[in-house]
């Protein structure tokens, strides 16, 4: 849980980024109208949140030439 605190303080400092954390679930949403995304994780599972971190200070990151995939709200991994 202790990269929480992070996501917190990047999405508040990134534009059109809105984070909610509710009953254990951590919820990013980025962009605006048709670009608009969502992700969603358990608020303890530190690797996706740090992975959204990445997310929102380098965009659409690549690991290893794989792209990261974190859990979205509308499905598994990203697009």
């Amino acid at each position: 849980m202790y990269e929480l605190g992070n996501l917190a303080m990047v999405a508040a400092r990134h534009p059109g980024c809105a984070l909610m954390i509710c009953e254990g679930t951590v919820k990013l949403f980025t962009g605006e109208g048709l670009d608009r995304r969502s992700y969603s994780c358990e608020a303890d599972d530190n690797g996706s949140i740090e992975k959204m971190i990445l997310l929102l200070n380098f965009g659409e990151v690549k690991n290893g030439g794989e792209k990261i995939h974190i859990n979205r709200s509308l499905g598994q991994g990203n697009q």
